[in-house]
């Protein structure tokens, strides 16, 4: 089964099922017979369950490829207001650095052509950038 929590589960259901129908049982070994059923029945409808969810998430993976989660779709968003909230503190040159490095991808390279800089004060401006935030 490998999955700890639904082992559990199915145990501690099995039991409040047998529970409720204690005073059915004349001895040990029906008890212990209807314990197992009660058990393997479980086990199989946990496993029917969870291959019936599965197939279905793989049945709209396949037809909406390229649709994220709302949970992505949020953190996604999340993520990015909290960085240009970041990006607010930092000094205008350092945050024309952050904002075409991290945001739109660029290289150093292309900063430097960009805003008419050397590579190394590129370098220098993300460096004293991360410090910032750091903080």
């Amino acid at each position: 089964m490998h999955d700890q929590f639904a082992a559990e589960e199915i145990a501690s259901e099995a039991f409040l099922k047998t529970w409720k129908h204690h005073a059915n049982f004349k001895d040990v070994a029906g008890l212990r017979s209807y314990l197992y059923q009660v058990v393997r029945h479980d086990c199989y409808r946990y496993k029917k369950r969870k291959a019936t969810r599965e197939l279905k998430e793989e049945v709209i993976i396949e037809m909406y490829p390229n649709v994220e989660s709302h949970f992505e779709t949020i953190l996604k968003t999340e993520t990015i207001r909290e960085l240009h909230d970041s990006l607010s503190i930092l000094p205008a040159v350092c945050k024309k650095v952050f904002e075409l490095m991290y945001i739109e991808g660029k290289t150093v390279k292309e900063i430097s052509k960009i805003l008419s800089l050397s590579p190394s004060t590129i370098k220098t401006h993300k460096a004293r950038g991360l410090a910032i935030l750091r903080k």
